[in-house]
């Protein structure tokens, strides 16, 4: 249960922003939580906020089924959007939950395209960054 409403006693929409970051932690790890009554937090997210300061530590929490080397940069995007739903000040709204998960979505297609054909992003070139910039005809008729 999200300590900030065990504090204040009142259900607001940052609560539920806490409930996925622990959905969120659950599914990288493949862990179910287990609730500390004496704090209100549940284990996996306090075992979680102790290692998220170290890489290696918080990778060895990750599920292995999932880690594999090139998904790493996604699963960190991952792990520090959860940190963030699960902070007790500064907590972003769902709305912008949604944002950061579709850029992660989006740079986890964009790794696996680059990974398949062999290029990658580091590698663009002027006209590569040129042609991104080319709007289509029904793009700007709004």
């Amino acid at each position: 249960m999200d300590p900030v409403l065990l504090k204040k006693g009142r259900q607001t929409p940052a609560n539920d922003v806490y409930s996925f970051g622990v959905v969120l932690l659950e599914l990288i790890t493949r862990k179910a939580i287990e609730p500390d009554h004496s704090s209100g937090e549940c284990t996996l997210v306090a075992k979680f906020r102790l290692v998220s300061e170290e890489e290696s530590r918080w990778r060895e929490m990750l599920d292995q089924d999932i880690t594999a080397e090139d998904d790493l940069p996604v699963l960190e995007g991952i792990v520090r959007l959860a940190i963030k739903c699960l902070a007790d000040e500064n907590r972003p709204d769902m709305a912008e939950v949604a944002r950061q998960l579709a850029v992660l979505k989006k740079d986890w297609k964009d790794g696996k395209k680059n990974s398949q054909t062999g290029h990658h992003p580091e590698e663009t070139t002027a006209d590569d960054d040129a042609k991104s910039t080319v709007r289509s005809p029904s793009a700007s008729q709004t």
